[in-house]
């Protein structure tokens, strides 16, 4: 949530190969309070490897975070895929 409005929410995933380019997927809200959702294509997952991902958001004045914050943690999240690295 912000003050100003939520331009817009992006989820950005690849496996967790440096050989993958990052995809990005626009979240849109739910109407759920300020929740927004997105799906990653089944077909965008690689068996081989694990997923990560992070969050970017950016409100209508044009300030932009990231989530998980850099400066806090990894920058980003990754989840075990079955069969992965």
């Amino acid at each position: 949530q912000d003050p100003s409005g939520i331009l817009w929410v992006r989820l950005r995933y690849r496996g967790l190969s440096q050989h993958q380019d990052f995809r990005t997927v626009t979240m849109l809200p739910t109407g759920n309070g300020g929740e927004y959702e997105a799906t990653i294509p089944g077909g965008d997952i690689d068996p081989k490897f694990d997923l990560m991902y992070l969050f970017e958001a950016m409100d209508t004045a044009g300030n932009g975070k990231i989530y998980p914050d850099l400066e806090r943690e990894t920058p980003y999240v990754v989840v075990k895929v079955e069969g992965g690295g």
